[in-house]
């Protein structure tokens, strides 16, 4: 459905299934802005709410489904 109105090389680069540490970086400075500026009262653990772990297990199981 995406790419009948996108024309992507390469899916997996715009539409990660995990997120690398260039994501896992921008999460924590948006979260630091947002706790400085009183916009959320508390941080939240980042590591945990971005587990990836049953992406991987499943890619082991099944492939990447080449």
């Amino acid at each position: 459905m995406v790419r009948s109105w996108q024309d992507f090389d390469d899916f997996d680069a715009n539409y990660p299934l995990s997120f690398d540490g260039t994501y896992l970086d921008a999460l924590s400075s948006i979260q630091d802005f947002e706790v400085e500026n009183d916009i959320i009262a508390e941080e939240i653990d980042t590591a945990s709410w971005t587990d990836s772990s049953y992406f991987e297990r499943a890619q082991q199981e099944f492939g990447n489904g080449d």
